[in-house]
């Protein structure tokens, strides 16, 4: 018999248990949390009409992400991109600048929405 250790994150569906479990951690400390979520990548293209390719254009990505949330942002990497760009998602979801909710959508017909951890928000800048 052959034992084998695997990081909890590497397993599949590890982001969305664990992401769960935060959540209903947070929501038995502060019922009202605000619980957003954010697509960074989709984000770029919806407000700058630019390809994702921090490899490349990291320096310009800080800056467009910098004017738009009013601080002098430099990213050391794409994940702390990512969390900047989330973070600017949350804002506008907290300030009410990006009305359109996806979650809030109603499910075409013969779907169901799901909210297993309560309600959320996915604001989108239209």
């Amino acid at each position: 018999m052959r034992l084998n250790v695997a990081a909890p994150n590497s397993l599949y569906g590890s982001m969305s248990l664990g992401g769960m479990a935060v959540l209903l951690a947070l929501r038995n400390r502060q019922s009202g949390v605000l619980v957003t979520e954010a697509h960074p990548k989709v984000l770029r293209w919806a407000l700058w009409h630019r390809r994702y390719d921090y490899g490349v254009e990291a320096r310009q990505m800080d800056a467009d992400l910098s004017l738009a949330l009013g601080v002098d942002l430099r990213t050391a990497n794409d994940h702390e991109w990512d969390a900047a760009a989330s973070a600017l998602a949350a804002l506008h979801a907290l300030r009410d600048d990006w009305p359109r909710d996806i979650h809030a959508l109603d499910p075409a017909a013969g779907e169901r929405t799901v909210r297993p951890c309560g309600p959320t928000r996915y604001v989108w800048p239209e």
